[in-house]
């Protein structure tokens, strides 16, 4: 049994469906300048994407330094507080319980 037709190569077989495909499809590989008047919108979209996602880096360290901020008053605020209940404890040993005139500087205690 012989062959007597020869099979096609693969480049010919790709040149046929070139061939066989519709005008729409072989326009698409067409290069298409775009208007300046698009090029400069998308040049200031991006522009405007660009600034704002700069601001959003921006706020992120001003968030980043104000925690860190945050974190070293609540620390003054607790030793602040630790002191005035060491200097209220050490004044009611000394003294008693009572109330003191900061102006004046004196004591009242308690009857």
């Amino acid at each position: 049994m012989a062959i007597k037709e020869k099979l096609p190569s693969p480049s010919e077989v790709a040149k046929s469906i070139e061939i066989s495909q519709p005008e729409e499809t072989q326009t698409q590989n067409i290069e298409t300048v775009f208007a300046q008047e698009e090029i400069q919108k998308i040049q200031k979209l991006q522009s405007d994407l660009n600034a704002t996602l700069f601001q959003f880096g921006q706020l992120k360290v001003n968030q980043i330094k104000l925690e860190a901020q945050e974190k070293i008053l609540q620390d003054q605020l607790t030793d602040l507080e630790k002191q005035e209940t060491d200097i209220a404890k050490e004044l009611t040993d000394k003294y008693g319980k009572g109330s003191l005139d900061i102006e004046t500087g004196k004591f009242s205690p308690l009857e």
